[in-house]
């Protein structure tokens, strides 16, 4: 049964720069635990005039189905600013291999270099309330 799965959460985020948004960043999310954080597979984009940005899960397509397996996806989120690029974030989700990761997450930064500050929270999904 072909179809997608998430190799790297969702995410949004915020970059600051001495409590000034960081406008037109290239920012991107890597899939992998790789030595070099910032190399490899990704999905990029730039934050907007308030410092905010938008990452899809990067996905791959898998040609067979795995029923119920679970596996580690590890991710790393980067900036890159004066031609280098700096490692924001970094984690890892555990999730069924047929998915991937299916969370969501809120990255804020209030300083790239040369001491990344940011904060990385899970955004928790409400169910609709059925109470009439």
């Amino acid at each position: 049964m072909p179809h997608y799965s998430n190799l790297t959460p969702e995410m949004t985020g915020e970059v600051k720069e001495n409590g000034v948004p960081a406008n037109n960043l290239p920012i991107h999310v890597i899939s992998g635990n790789d030595s070099d954080h910032c190399e490899g597979k990704s999905a990029e984009t730039t934050t907007n005039a308030q410092g905010e940005f938008y990452l899809a899960p990067l996905q791959r397509f898998n040609f067979t189905s795995v029923i119920m397996a679970h596996s580690f996806f590890p991710w790393s989120v980067c900036a890159k600013k004066d031609d280098t690029w700096f490692l924001l974030a970094k984690g890892e989700s555990y999730a069924l291999v047929d998915s991937g990761p299916m969370q969501k997450y809120q990255i804020t930064c209030n300083k790239i270099q040369p001491a990344t500050e940011c904060k990385v929270n899970e955004v928790l999904l409400q169910k609709a309330s059925s109470n009439k």
